[in-house]
């Protein structure tokens, strides 16, 4: 079985949807609220006006803007996960024979240290590597 620094990929439908689903929902809500905001604080319309808040809705959660989302939603996950996968197993299949060469000129670069030597005061701490790799991860789901 595949594993990455000790945890096993994900196995069941919900394990690997709930993050992006959770994502989806929180990004729609989100540009939605800053919809209105900057539509009425901007446009300075009323937001008692029904008229306003059908024109919110109709224009940010619109059946373009839900279908992309599902579409992300649904496809993304799997994506992920399969591109995780076979990430792992690169090295199964060919260990990469200048990683010591590499080393040696980084170091070299370095002044004779390794970046994560250098890195370490700053990141060693697992708060700071958790939301280093939230941002990195999730960041990229809010991208696309």
């Amino acid at each position: 079985m595949l594993q990455a620094k000790g945890h096993a990929l994900p196995h069941s439908v919900a394990e690997i949807y709930a993050w992006p689903f959770t994502l989806t929902i929180s990004y729609l809500l989100t540009s939605f609220i800053i919809a209105v905001i900057v539509h009425v604080l901007i446009g300075r319309r009323r937001p008692s006006r029904w008229e306003t808040w059908r024109f919110l809705l109709s224009h940010w959660m619109g059946s373009r803007r839900l279908v992309g989302a599902l579409m992300v939603m649904v496809t993304l996950p799997a994506l992920l996960t399969v591109m995780y996968g076979f990430r792992l197993s690169l090295t199964l299949f060919e260990p990469f024979h200048l990683d010591p060469a590499f080393m040696r000129i980084d170091a070299w670069v370095h002044g004779g240290q390794h970046r994560w030597e250098l890195l370490q005061p700053i990141v060693g701490y697992p708060v700071v590597t958790r939301w280093i790799d939230a941002v990195y991860l999730y960041g990229w789901f809010g991208v696309l």
